[in-house]
């Protein structure tokens, strides 16, 4: 759909598919048709006054007491206070016009008593009223009809006697293509109604509507927001000031480490430009493909559009945006129509060191990282909204001690907390866990669960104490990584990665895969979205992996764990992808000496099973081997390893295949993400391009091909084609 949407020839809520549409689906067009006016009417004027629901006839549907200093076309002969009625009938009626004229007939009659009543109660504003608007949803046969029924209701008024008559001074008839033709102007109102075309690209308020399980707490009504000082630079004042001073040039990268409040931030930004009259489109990763095609024909262009602002949350996930093509096909012509444009993207510092070169071409970067005044502000804020009862029987303090000094965890654990309160309905023997429990360890929480149903076996006879342990993780816990690493999946998908990891560690628990699932579930870490099941937060995830890669004292790298998490991919090629992104995603930033050790385990876990994932080549459709190993070769940990196989893993599949659509991503991630570019990889860009130059997606290989430089005597014809 994008930007040629445009609302239905005749009034139909099943030919829209925005999310205000879906509210009526199972209720009266008129009310649908109401609504979609007086939603019109809010954007024109936010004091609009527009009753939710359809009341009876000649009450009033919409009023405005004054008209804004900027008028749509519809308003630019219309008086204030100004009443407008919405009256829904059937176009496909064969007499419909007849309906047309009964139906203001029958508003007239309730008008009549209205105003033998002396208009009180909610008919009062007739008293002032100087314009009325008459709304239908269906489209005049003609211009003598239309002139005919604004003389009729004309008429009416001027046949009131004088002490009934309202000061109505002139009178409109607006059919549905007289309405349809506002509609179509306001991109706010086509969001709401039509939807924005591409799943993922939300609109805010479907954004924000669609928020559930545990980003419920994004919400203000769920979790207060704890703002910095209204001094500092990364106050959502500040920041929305900052992406504004960079409109129709730059864009804003707001860097800081999972489960800091990145999200939250953006959203409050993307809140004050709402409010402002923006329209802010969320860009969501892990949906469909986010390209700059997909943005710039969900960006109008021009002076009638309102200011723009696009927020892409997990910057490094939208692998197949080209921040080039960006400025090419979104700023520049929205800047060359006198639009404008803002971007406002986030991401973590690992990735947004790794991706610099590329993002700098667009965006300016910001570091967001709370001090620890306001960090504690936020930890005690979540404690007492999630943990009441908690804080209540055990004390605020001794919340605080237990759930630690970062965020999300605290939150977390804080929710687990405020459970086996619940469960336990006293503080004593929840008092005697704590005080045996590490301050903020997350993992600690699923060792305790799985141990209480037999998951894990009991720990060992030891000193109670702060310190952590160098007792290896238990097979549970490790599988519980590799599930999570793999989110979003199907569930039966889940549970086959977690039999796979068990079958390995712990043969004797592979059965009970299914409740190692639901034991995620309760604690609030997994999540159903529709089909697929996410983890609640990143910073889940990159917990747990931690704890089971990394020994705690001398900060080394746990070899066996990271095998049995790999093996996982080995059932699933995709699930391979996913953990390349997740493992980079928790530990490019880590220290260096680990993270060349984990590099060279990777490269060694890949050389090993290279045999096995060619295999599965043969399994797997195209178009999830070729993004899988996108995934692989984009993911820092990953390259070195994969590399190394390219000519014995990689050309094969490329030399049987590379001619394809889908070995699009493929090529086009190595070619970004490789530092140097070999023979196999520019032939089979040129083999592509031959094949495919003249779409849309050839830009994600021209591009990176383009820059790599010294692309051989074969680079001009390709591109040639590409370009004919």
């Amino acid at each position: 759909m994008g930007a040629g949407r445009a609302f239905p020839q005749g009034f139909s809520l099943k030919a829209m598919e925005g999310r205000r549409s879906a509210d009526f689906a199972d209720k009266k067009p008129e009310d649908g048709f109401q609504s979609l006016v007086g939603d019109w009417f809010l954007n024109v004027d936010p004091h609009a006054s527009a009753p939710p629901t359809v009341g009876a006839d000649g009450r009033i549907d919409v009023f405005l007491k004054s008209l804004p200093p900027q008028r749509p076309p519809l308003l630019l002969n219309a008086h204030a206070p100004l009443i407008i009625e919405c009256k829904w009938h059937d176009s496909t009626a064969s007499d419909c016009w007849a309906n047309v004229k009964q139906g203001w007939h029958k508003v007239a009659q309730a008008l009549r008593k209205a105003a033998e009543g002396g208009w009180i109660g909610r008919y009062e504003p007739w008293r002032s009223a100087r314009g009325y608007l008459y709304c239908l949803s269906v489209t005049c046969p003609d211009a003598q009809s239309r002139l005919d029924l604004e003389k009729k209701i004309k008429g009416f008024f001027d046949g009131l006697p004088a002490a009934q008559r309202p000061p109505i001074e002139q009178v409109q008839v607006a059919d549905w293509q007289n309405l349809r033709a506002e509609f179509d102007r306001d991109t706010l109102l086509a969001d709401k109604w039509l939807g924005v075309g591409f799943d993922s690209i939300l609109d805010h308020e479907t954004y924000v509507s669609r928020l559930h399980g545990f980003r419920l707490y994004l919400k203000e009504d769920n979790l207060a927001f704890v703002a910095p000082d209204q001094t500092s630079d990364t106050h959502p004042d500040r920041l929305f000031e900052a992406v504004e001073r960079r409109a129709n040039n730059r864009g804003m990268l707001v860097v800081g480490p999972g489960g800091i409040g990145k999200t939250r931030i953006a959203l409050e930004i993307a809140t004050r430009a709402s409010r402002a009259g923006w329209r802010v489109l969320h860009v969501v990763a892990g949906r469909s493909e986010v390209t700059a095609a997909t943005l710039a024909e969900s960006v109008p262009s021009g002076k009638q559009t309102r200011p723009i602002l696009l927020v892409l949350d997990y910057l490094e996930q939208m692998a197949a945006l080209n921040l080039d093509d960006l400025r090419l096909s979104v700023i520049d012509p929205v800047v060359g129509k006198g639009g404008r444009v803002c971007f406002l993207a986030l991401s973590r510092p690992g990735m947004a060191r790794v991706n610099e070169r590329n993002w700098k071409v667009l965006f300016d970067r910001v570091d967001f990282v709370p001090q620890p005044e306001q960090r504690d502000r936020i930890v005690r804020a979540m404690v007492r909204s999630v943990a009441p009862r908690s804080c209540d029987r055990l004390g605020e303090d001794t919340m605080l001690t237990s759930v630690g000094n970062r965020p999300i965890i605290a939150l977390l654990i804080a929710r687990e907390i405020e459970r086996r309160q619940s469960l336990a309905g006293g503080g004593a023997e929840l008092g005697a866990l704590l005080a045996g429990m590490r301050q903020g360890d997350l993992s600690a929480w699923l060792e305790r669960r799985l141990q209480e149903d037999n998951l894990i076996p009991p720990p060992p006879a030891r000193p109670t104490g702060l310190l952590p342990t160098r007792e290896p993780p238990q097979p549970s816990v490790i599988a519980a990584a590799a599930v999570m690493a793999a989110a979003p999946l199907v569930e039966w998908k889940m549970e086959d990665i977690a039999r796979a990891v068990l079958a390995e560690a712990a043969p004797n628990l592979v059965e009970r895969a299914e409740e190692l699932i639901a034991h995620l579930r309760d604690l609030g870490w997994l999540e159903s979205d529709g089909d697929f099941v996410h983890v609640a937060h990143d910073v889940v995830t990159d917990e747990i992996l931690t704890q089971c890669l990394v020994d705690p004292l001398s900060g080394n790298l746990r070899p066996r764990s990271l095998d049995l998490i790999l093996s996982a991919g080995l059932v699933y090629l995709r699930v391979l992808g996913r953990h390349a992104d997740a493992l980079s995603r928790t530990f490019s930033a880590g220290e260096p000496e680990l993270v060349t050790s984990l590099s060279a385990a990777i490269g060694r876990w890949l050389d090993t099973h290279s045999p096995l994932i060619a295999e599965s080549f043969t399994a797997e459709p195209l178009d999830t081997v070729s993004y899988a190993l996108g995934s692989m070769i984009s993911a820092p940990l990953f390259q070195d390893g994969l590399v190394v196989l390219w000519d014995r893993l990689i050309t094969p599949w490329l030399e049987r295949n590379g001619s394809h659509r889908e070995a699009r991503h493929l090529i086009g991630r190595a070619l970004k993400s490789t530092r140097t570019i070999t023979a196999s990889l520019s032939e089979s860009a040129f083999v592509w391009l031959t094949n495919h130059g003249a779409t849309a997606e050839a830009s994600h290989v021209i591009a990176p091909l383009l820059a790599q430089g010294n692309m051989g005597k074969e680079a001009p014809s390709a591109i040639a084609a590409a370009f004919a």
